[in-house]
């Protein structure tokens, strides 16, 4: 990831969407960028079949994507391996982030490790609801193998609530490094249609 950072890096900011698919290794005759009006900005259709593409030029595309760079695969067997290249790059940003937040804001070092074979998942997001201040069960719910993040019950938080529901959130991110659920989050409408029954 760090060679994908310098990369970036040397890309000139002017580079245009071309240039930086070329950059990863992709022939040029094998990129049709077109300007896209509702985004305003550059996208374009990668050529290359499945077969061709290598690992280190699959990561380097993901790390285009995730700078904001929009393409996508004529070939759909390319875009399959794609995907879980951009999916592993994208849950390791959101990780990264997640625990620099923690850090900044001096809980890091206690966050909660889920151990299935020790407690349930609903103890597990407990334990990350009191890591960030919050009382059982006031951001979290288990269902099945999801941690399911409610919006705050106040429809005007403070800013003092709005971070320990932002803890919750990055904590729930960052210690789920071996991937043993998922995080959804229930929107306001949902909340007031189940308040309402």
């Amino acid at each position: 990831m760090i060679a994908l950072a310098l990369l970036f890096a040397a890309l000139a900011p002017d580079d245009g969407l071309a240039d930086q698919i070329a950059h990863c290794g992709i022939a040029r005759d094998q990129i049709a960028v077109r300007y896209e009006d509702g985004l305003q900005d550059e996208t374009a259709t990668i050529a290359t079949p499945a077969a061709v593409l290598t690992g280190n030029q699959l990561n380097c595309l993901a790390g285009l994507a995730m700078s904001g760079r929009v393409f996508v695969f004529a070939d759909p067997a390319a875009q399959k391996r794609f995907d879980p290249v951009i999916a592993t790059a994208d849950r390791k940003a959101a990780t990264a982030e997640a625990r620099q937040w923690l850090a900044d804001d001096g809980v890091l070092d206690r966050l909660p490790v889920y151990d299935p074979a020790r407690q349930t998942l609903a103890e597990f997001g407990v334990s990350l609801e009191s890591l960030c201040g919050l009382p059982a069960g006031a951001a979290l719910r288990a269902t099945g193998k999801f941690l399911i993040l409610a919006p705050p019950a106040d429809p005007e938080p403070s800013e003092a609530e709005l971070a320990r529901f932002q803890c919750v959130i990055s904590a729930s991110i960052a210690a789920n490094t071996a991937g043993l659920y998922s995080v959804g989050f229930l929107g306001n409408g949902q909340e007031k249609a189940e308040g309402s029954r």
